[in-house]
């Protein structure tokens, strides 16, 4: 069989030229006007398809010049790039560089990206190859979607991603590797999702996180050592799941805690030791769980502590803190529990219990009297 060289005409912009070794005179071939897609029967197989794309683009006036390479797909523009993306990553692209077409884009115009608002489109999947080039990415918001799942290479490009929204989707599951590749990362927002467990593994790269939250999903047990390596979190947010318990181990790492939202869940006992590792702590909010008691020791290395939010549980007696230790505790909140009446005598006591505080309530809405404890 010979191999034979058959030039076609397509518009008078440009001309292409296709070489194979499966033309021969017997062969035929289909080219469309426009088409990025050569089909040559001839073959032994009757089935080769070359789809080709451009080296590159020059003026209109030297169209006629440009130059065409032949591939096994036409998934890349001019440049190499990747063009194979979801609608709606492509026109976010296309709208942060004013970009046309793929072919306006090029790898150096990738990398002025840094933010990217992917919110509220509908996109019910991502593609692992729609992050591709974007490596100065700073800011990405994919929150109030449809997504189940991201893909495990997703981020592969992103080193230097630092806000991440994944908030208000349909997420199940993470694959354990999907933050690998972000270690820069400073806000995670994982709220609103159908997340049962987090993995040991998942969030460990992740030494810079500062703000994390996994409100509002289905935790009900949680892995005791996933938050190991989280020692630069402030803020944690783990209120409405079903979290019957907190392991002990859980909050030993997160030295630079200062808020902790747990409110929401199924607490019925905590262990004296779950908080004291967070000597920064500012905030905690225990509202809305199943507490008979508050350990008398529950706070006490918690030394910075200014608000605690126990209302609505099921405390039966007014919790007794060490108050010399807590000087700037000023504010709690007890209301809706069945405390009959609260307890002020302090004889015979090394603590004193909660006699008064600046803002806030004991028993219904009644506000206490405005002293400092």
């Amino acid at each position: 069989m010979n191999s034979s060289s058959n030039t076609y005409n397509l518009d008078r912009k440009f001309d292409l030229t296709v070489d194979s070794p499966w033309l021969s005179r017997k062969s035929n071939t289909e080219l469309s006007e426009g088409s990025s897609k050569v089909r040559i029967d001839g073959s032994p197989n009757n089935r080769p398809i070359f789809k080709i794309n451009p080296l590159f683009t020059e003026s209109e006036e030297d169209a006629s010049l440009a130059k065409f390479s032949t591939t096994w797909n036409n998934k890349e523009n001019i440049y190499g790039i990747c063009t194979d993306r979801t609608p709606a990553v492509k026109n976010a692209i296309f709208k942060a560089l004013n970009a046309q077409t793929w072919n306006d884009v090029s790898p150096e115009l990738l990398k002025t990206i840094n933010y990217l608002n992917l919110s509220s489109q509908d996109i019910d999947a991502i593609s692992p190859n729609d992050l591709q080039g974007l490596t100065e990415l700073k800011t990405l918001h994919l929150n109030n979607n449809r997504l189940k799942s991201i893909p495990a290479d997703l981020f592969e490009e992103t080193p230097n991603l630092r806000i991440l929204r994944l908030d208000h989707n349909e997420i199940n599951e993470l694959d354990s590797d999907v933050f690998t590749d972000v270690p820069e990362l400073f806000i995670l927002d994982l709220s609103h999702n159908n997340l049962s467990e987090i993995s040991e593994e998942l969030l460990q790269p992740l030494i810079l996180l500062t703000v994390l939250n996994l409100s509002h999903n289905n935790l009900k047990d949680i892995n005791p050592d996933c938050l190991d390596n989280l020692v630069s979190l402030a803020k944690l947010y783990l209120n409405h799941n079903q979290l019957e318990t907190i392991p002990k181990r859980l909050l030993t790492n997160l030295w630079n805690l200062n808020y902790l939202g747990l409110e929401h869940n199924q607490l019925g006992t905590i262990d004296i030791k779950s908080f004291e590792s967070l000597g920064d702590l500012i905030e905690i909010d225990l509202s809305y769980n199943n507490l008979t008691e508050c350990q008398d020791r529950l706070f006490y290395k918690n030394i910075f502590l200014e608000k605690i939010d126990l209302s609505h549980n099921k405390l039966t007696e007014t919790p007794r803190f060490y108050v010399k230790r807590l000087k700037n505790l000023s504010e709690i909140h007890l209301v809706g529990n069945p405390i009959a009446r609260p307890d002020t005598s302090t004889k015979g006591k090394k603590y004193k219990p909660l006699k008064s505080v600046k803002s806030g309530s004991l028993l219904g809405n009644s506000p206490l009297p405005d002293t400092r404890l």
